[in-house]
């Protein structure tokens, strides 16, 4: 829920990465990502008198720089530009928005390197530096109901098991816990969106875990989910949630020798037709590149088992990556599987 080298192993790394940047670009969709923080009409009745907030929706907010003196920021912020879009509406008073959360979470990410009371003052010094004096008061309230909240945080219990019950239990626990600390308005400009994600990983979790659903009851179910969530979480989310979902769907599905129509259905489900017809296309470049490489290594693995000396065994592996891949990257690629079952063998070895 809430939570508080070498060359060719580093090239292999940047394989693996360009990979799942290449998946998750296959899924991307082409609508923009929209943060809206919800809000509700009884969330307004219960404003605190303290300081009259602008809805995040109001005009003519201003948007805040810096005047004053900064507080000495923690090794590990240092040369970081300061995450606190903090805005303020025409009167002077401080707009509710997300951005007030993640001004306090940027400092208090240095827990550990300074005391929670050092960066508690630093907060307030760069609060006084950048609020003009009508909004700083509203800011300090929110700032003590916030370190009052992680601390409380900290005090309930952990699930007792990996159900979906108990996941929900702690969720709704946490849930409790900030609006009897925030007003329903903050709590729900502050948490909202991490709400929304939390309910819906528990809901999907579940459906994974449902013994009664096939394979492919599972796609079906997974993206009706997907689809009933916020629209600005199912726009920033989705390309992840989705390649998530696909891994661990395909994993069932090769696990226990599914085919490859089958494979096909789940994607089409999960992802629509012409993500899954590009999977498919990706599948076949793998598979083809997997026999190219299995080939090349079976043909290396009988050079170095020759009883040429050294020089000439790297001579004719030379000779050989050069004729079983044309292009420099694939070479390099071919390298690194190298690498792989020599580790491999190094290790069935021991």
């Amino acid at each position: 829920m809430d939570v508080i080298s070498h060359y060719k192993k580093h090239l292999l790394l940047l394989l693996v990465v360009l990979f799942l940047v290449g998946i998750v670009w296959y899924l991307k969709p082409e609508t923009n990502t929209v943060i809206a923080p919800s809000s509700s009409d009884s969330a307004l009745q219960n404003q605190q008198s303290l300081s009259t907030v602008a809805s995040v929706s109001d005009t003519n907010q201003q948007v805040l720089k810096f005047h004053g003196v900064m507080p000495e920021l923690a090794p590990s912020l240092r040369g970081t530009e300061v995450n606190c879009p903090l805005q303020i509406d025409t009167k002077g008073q401080l707009v509710l928005s997300r951005g007030i959360r993640d001004c306090f979470d940027y400092f208090l990410s240095s827990i550990g390197e300074k005391t929670e009371s050092s960066i508690v003052a630093d907060i307030r010094q760069y609060l006084a530096g950048l609020l003009p004096t009508t909004a700083q008061p509203y800011s300090y309230q929110l700032l003590g109901k916030y370190i009052d909240y992680l601390h409380q945080r900290e005090k309930l219990p952990a699930a007792q098991s990996n159900s979906a019950k108990d996941f929900k239990t702690v969720a709704s626990a946490m849930v409790k816990l900030r609006r009897q600390i925030f007003t329903p308005q903050e709590a729900d400009v502050f948490f909202a969106q991490e709400e929304s994600y939390d309910q819906y990983t528990i809901a999907q979790y579940a459906i994974n875990n449902d013994k009664r659903l096939s394979t492919d009851q599972k796609a079906e179910k997974s993206a009706a989910l997907l689809n009933e969530q916020p629209e600005d979480l199912k726009a920033s989310m989705q390309p992840i949630l989705q390649y998530n979902q696909l891994q661990e769907l395909t994993t069932e599905i090769n696990q226990r020798g599914g085919s490859a129509s089958e494979l096909y259905e789940m994607r089409k489900k999960l992802v629509g037709a012409a993500a899954a017809d590009r999977l498919t296309k990706v599948d076949l470049q793998e598979s083809q590149w997997q026999k190219k490489v299995d080939s090349y290594l079976a043909a290396r693995a009988q050079i170095t088992a020759s009883q040429q000396d050294a020089a000439q065994q790297q001579a004719a592996i030379n000779e050989l990556r050069n004729r079983s891949f044309s292009s420099p990257e694939e070479r390099i690629r071919a390298q690194t599987f190298e690498q792989m079952q020599a580790n491999s063998n190094k290790k069935v070895a021991e």
